[in-house]
Formats: structure tokens, C-alpha cells, sequence
């Protein structure tokens, strides 16, 4: 028996229950575009210049972004639309339509969500965006008609960036896991040979892993659910902090809070680091992917990972669960936008 500085005792056996249920089917696993290995483009001579979007659950980013020789990225932000639910991302996306058409530009799209081809299936944190798209049938190719379109899950198109990248560092990888969180839980696995995308925040969590008692209603099987998107998402943190103080806090502010020696929020961060843990290792038990190989990766990116005591908490949980540290990368010490350099390479390569 272990004890969490939130004061939740947990046991060796509850931690495994939980990583008993990430499989391939409650990960919603899919398989991704078949794009070329990205990294053929390190050795790559020539530049290319793409109107790149990232449409995630509080923000829209639209920038023109190129590569050139070695997979150097140069980013040059046009816009940024901050937003809740999608509301106001149809009209970005019809601003962004006119200066891809100006300059006869390829268009990469990442976006949260389920994505089918060029479509917007679901999304958990764009439900405006899907009502407002209804008309063209959540289709971004009728939004660019004229544009060569490469559209990913976010999660999909950051572990491209992703792979490229620890490649580069880990000369022996030949797969990742790239694990957003952010407005919620998100995931990925990427290799030269495939790619899928991963809905962990899906996942139901055990009822003693879950000391909030925190529940809700899935956007995918309209059920009431305790999924890990409730117990360790940006959003999940936030709602949970306030569900327990009354008050209503933006996460960077909760972690300064946090800092400054709020209980209540040092423990709801310190058994979201704690479950992000336990989904790494899911996620690594479901696809037979050994912790301690050289030639495997886990790459991180989202605005919860963008706190440094958080990053702290993740090793420390890893280390202490695997009893070895995989190999690890951080996407804030990478790129400023991992989903957005993955739009950019499926532009090109798709």
C-alpha cells in the first residue's frame, strides 16, 4: 500500500485494475492516415509553405508555416482565436479559406475530435464548430475547396512532429505514444509503419481511483460515465477544483494557487499526474509496447503539461510505477505547437 501526497491510499492491485481497462477497443483505437514516414523530410532539401490550423478545445491557431532543408520549421502566426465549444471557428475557417486561396496554398488541419477522412465525426469540446458545419456536412474539404487538405486528429498529427523529433533524439525509436492533455485527454501511437489515434480520456477509471467521485455525461455514448477525461483533463482539473471550493479557476491560475500552498488544488493536480501516469502505462500495456526499450518514446504536449511542478509529478509517478523512466520528451521543449508542425507535415506528405 502507497500513500499520494492528496492522502489517497491506493494498492498495487487497484493500479493494475485500472491499467487492465485500456484496451484497443474502450481507447476507441483508429487507424490514422497512411502518411509517408516523416522522417524522410530531415534529409529533405526543399521548403514548403502550407497555411497550417489547430482548432483545440479553448483556441484556434492559424499561422503559414514552412520547412525547409533538415525539417527546420519557421512559424509565422496569422491569427489566434481563443473559444469555448467551437463557437466562432466556422467564420476563422472561412478568414483562413481566403488566404489559402491568395496563395494557392496546401492546408494541414489538426483538430480535436474523431476525424473520418476530410469530416468531423465527434468532438467532446467542439459541439458549436459541429453545429455550425451541419450545412456542409462537417466536411473541412467543402470549406477549401480548392486547397490540397490533409485534416488529422490532434492527436494523430502532433505524434507526427512527435516521431520526428524523438527520432532525431532517440536514434534507436521506432514507436511512440504522444499523450495530450489539455482542454481533454487525448492520444496517439505513431511508427514508420503506422499510426492510430486514441481516445483514453474515454476510459472508465475504477471507483477508488476516482476520490472526487467526479461523473458525467459522454459526448460518445450519451451515458453517464467516470472517464479519465472527468479525473485528469485541463478541463477536468478546473471543473473539480470548482465542483470542491465553489470557486471557478483557469488552469494556469489553479497552479499558481497550487505554488502558493492550496491544498485543495495541490492535491487534484497531484492525482491527475498521478492517473496520467497509470494511462501511459495503459496505453503501453494495451499495444505490447515495452517501458524500458530504447525503442520506444513518450512524448507529452498540452497546456497541463506546460507546468513545471506537473512535469515533476509525471516522472516521479512513472519512475515509480515502471521502476524505470522511459524515454520522455515534453513537446514545450520541442515546438511552441506540436499539432500544428503535424498538420504541416501531413500537408505536404499526404
Amino acid at each position: 500500500m502507497t500513500e499520494r501526497d492528496s492522502g489517497i491510499s491506493i494498492n498495487e492491485s487497484l493500479r493494475r485494475k485500472q491499467v487492465g481497462r485500456f484496451t484497443y477497443d474502450t481507447l476507441r483505437a483508429k487507424e490514422g492516415p497512411n502518411l509517408i514516414n516523416p522522417s524522410q523530410l530531415i534529409n529533405s532539401r526543399t521548403d514548403w509553405q502550407i497555411l497550417s490550423i489547430d482548432l483545440g478545445g479553448s483556441k484556434a491557431t492559424g499561422a503559414l508555416v514552412t520547412i525547409g532543408n533538415g525539417m527546420e520549421i519557421h512559424r509565422d502566426t496569422l491569427t489566434v482565436l481563443k473559444s469555448r465549444n467551437g463557437e466562432g471557428y466556422r467564420q476563422f475557417l472561412e478568414q483562413m479559406t481566403k488566404i489559402a486561396q491568395n496563395g494557392s496554398l496546401p492546408v494541414g488541419i489538426s483538430t480535436t475530435g474523431i476525424v473520418e477522412g476530410s469530416r468531423l465525426i465527434k468532438s467532446s469540446y467542439l459541439q458549436r464548430l459541429l453545429k455550425d458545419m451541419e450545412d456542409i456536412d462537417c466536411d473541412f474539404a467543402r470549406v477549401f475547396p480548392n486547397s490540397k487538405l490533409a485534416v488529422l486528429n490532434d492527436a494523430v498529427a502532433g505524434s507526427v512532429s512527435a516521431y520526428a523529433e524523438s527520432i532525431k533524439r532517440f536514434p534507436n525509436v521506432k514507436e511512440i505514444i504522444f499523450l495530450i492533455n489539455g482542454s481533454g485527454l487525448g492520444g496517439a501511437i505513431a511508427s514508420s509503419e503506422h499510426r492510430y489515434s486514441l481516445e483514453p480520456g474515454h476510459v472508465e477509471v475504477v471507483d477508488e481511483l476516482n476520490p472526487y467521485k467526479r461523473k458525467g455525461i459522454c459526448s460518445i455514448t450519451r451515458q453517464e460515465t467516470s472517464c479519465m477525461h472527468l479525473v485528469t483533463s485541463g478541463i477536468g482539473i478546473e471543473d473539480t477544483y470548482f465542483a470542491k471550493t465553489g470557486k471557478r479557476m483557469q488552469g494556469e491560475n489553479l497552479a499558481d494557487n497550487a505554488r502558493h500552498g492550496d491544498k485543495i488544488a495541490q492535491d487534484i493536480l497531484n492525482w491527475s499526474s498521478y492517473m496520467v501516469a497509470v494511462t501511459i502505462e495503459g496505453i503501453m500495456s494495451a499495444f505490447n509496447i515495452n517501458p524500458i526499450s530504447s525503442e520506444s518514446a513518450v512524448v507529452c504536449h498540452g497546456g497541463v503539461f506546460e507546468m513545471e511542478e506537473y512535469r515533476e509529478m509525471i516522472i516521479s509517478n512513472l519512475n515509480d510505477n515502471l521502476h524505470s523512466l522511459p524515454n520522455l520528451l515534453f513537446t514545450k521543449d520541442i515546438s511552441p505547437n506540436a499539432c500544428l508542425d503535424g498538420a504541416t507535415i501531413a500537408a505536404i506528405t499526404s
